[in-house]
């Protein structure tokens, strides 16, 4: 589901700023060059709820390097851009995933833009079925005992 949902961040910067921007996933290259985009997960965790349902919650981190690192115009216009675009994506199963906790920093000439999508899943777990039980009753005054 993780990768499905970078698959799905990555369509939507290709569609957004064309050819012309490098979109990274996974691996960070060092001395990138810019434009470029380079997303990841940086953090992953799973919530139990009941039973074998639970709630997975994927932070993702998206950089972004700009052709001029010496001024921020290029930097905040992307950011507003991913701001709006970043709330909702979809997968390519068609599920919808909405983006919470979404903000961004800009540091060394460099975006980073933080967002999380929560999404439920169903944990595996292993069965364990009740072993053989004997009951013994007797009927007395009254019912049974």
């Amino acid at each position: 589901m993780v990768n499905e949902i970078i698959k799905s961040i990555r369509m939507k910067l290709s569609a957004a700023f064309g050819d012309g921007y490098e979109i990274y996933e996974h691996d960070f290259k060092q001395g990138l060059t810019g434009p470029c985009f380079f997303i990841s997960i940086y953090k992953s965790e799973l919530s139990s709820l009941l039973g074998q349902r639970a709630m997975r919650k994927a932070s993702v981190v998206i950089h972004y390097v700009p052709l001029d690192t010496n001024t921020n115009g290029d930097i905040l216009t992307v950011a507003e851009e991913l701001l709006e675009m970043l709330q909702l994506i979809t997968l390519q199963n068609g599920d919808m995933l909405r983006g919470t906790g979404i903000r961004y920093e800009i540091a060394e000439g460099r975006l980073q833009f933080f967002i999380d999508f929560h999404f439920p899943v169903i944990t595996r777990q292993e069965e364990s079925y009740m072993s053989a039980m004997d009951i013994a009753a007797t009927i007395g005054k009254g019912g049974v005992k």
